[in-house]
């Protein structure tokens, strides 16, 4: 999610409620001498809170499951953009709320009370972490990617990219049966410039040896063991070099390798900032749902005991 403008009345209320919990916060803490407890009235509100904002952060799962949905029952699904806004910054605000339930204290060690609040804690970085990603990769892929493709579509992509490169190749180099002289265009009465055959067969050698070596290795599946290719600066580098050694027939060719190169060193920096820009979500998802189960175990055990008393 970009945070823009539109985020702008959502960060502004989850400023004031977290002010309005830190002023109210004072107080409680001043007035409990042995620290604030999680089971005083205001404890409790605060408890009660920041589980709502909790609960409301973990439903956008069940939103994007129900996204084909107009309504959840009677009542409209709501558009995404606000499910989204209301996950990051009601989740967000959650934290300190819990905290400031806690007295920020995580509870005795090994008690289920600081394994939820240790989780909590995990869910809590790993989403701020995701949306600091999401504000910049993003950007950076359609700045800097211009061929960018949809990630799924890569392994076919890549098989067309070597099929070309293959056919490039092959086709520039098949020895021709008049290869003893080559002859290039020139106008009408100027001399007529000849390349011996010799000379082209052992470029054909040459651009079929940097394919075999460097090329076809480059756009298989680990580029970075082709590292005169793997950078910009580099593979610049290294087909000026092939090129300065090519005769005219060949060098659009070689500016053809080069091109697909390109594209191959764009999809694998795409991979990298993909599983950048997704990885934290195995961490936070799974997290968030094993957080709710538990939150909901420690307050059904809290009441039972609150009953009993």
């Amino acid at each position: 999610m970009l945070v823009d403008r539109k985020a702008t009345p959502w960060i502004v209320a989850s400023v004031i409620m977290l002010i309005v919990g830190a002023a109210l916060y004072v107080p409680f803490m001043h007035n409990r001498p042995q620290g604030p407890s999680g089971g005083s009235i205001p404890g409790l509100i605060y408890g009660g809170v920041g589980s709502l904002f909790m609960l409301v952060a973990v439903l956008l799962g069940l939103r994007k499951r129900l996204r084909t949905l107009q309504k959840i029952g009677p009542f409209p699904a709501g558009r995404a953009h606000t499910w989204m806004q209301a996950h990051v910054w009601l989740g967000t605000l959650s934290y300190p709320v819990i905290l400031f339930h806690g007295g920020f204290r995580f509870g005795m060690t090994g008690s289920l009370t600081w394994v939820i609040m240790w989780l909590f804690t995990i869910v809590f970085v790993s989403g701020v972490w995701g949306l600091i990603l999401q504000q910049f990769i993003p950007k950076n892929m359609l700045e800097r990617l211009p061929l960018e493709t949809i990630y799924e579509q890569h392994a076919r992509i890549l098989a067309l990219i070597r099929g070309q490169a293959k056919t490039l190749v092959e086709d520039a180099t098949e020895q021709s049966e008049d290869e003893g002289f080559e002859f290039d265009a020139v106008p009408a009465g100027t001399a007529v410039a000849t390349l011996p055959g010799s000379r082209l067969s052992t470029a054909k050698g040459q651009l079929r040896a940097f394919y075999e070596k460097d090329v076809h290795a480059y756009l298989g599946d680990d580029p970075g063991s082709v590292p005169q290719l793997a950078t910009d600066r580099a593979a610049a580098g290294t087909f000026e070099s092939v090129r300065g050694s090519m005769p005219p027939q060949l060098i659009e060719v070689v500016g053809d390798l080069e091109h697909l190169v390109k594209e191959r060193r764009q999809i694998a920096q795409q991979r990298v900032w993909y599983h950048w820009l997704h990885t934290w979500l195995f961490v936070h998802v799974p997290l968030s749902y094993a957080l709710v189960l538990l939150a909901i175990i420690h307050a059904v055990t809290a009441l039972r005991y609150q009953v009993a008393w």
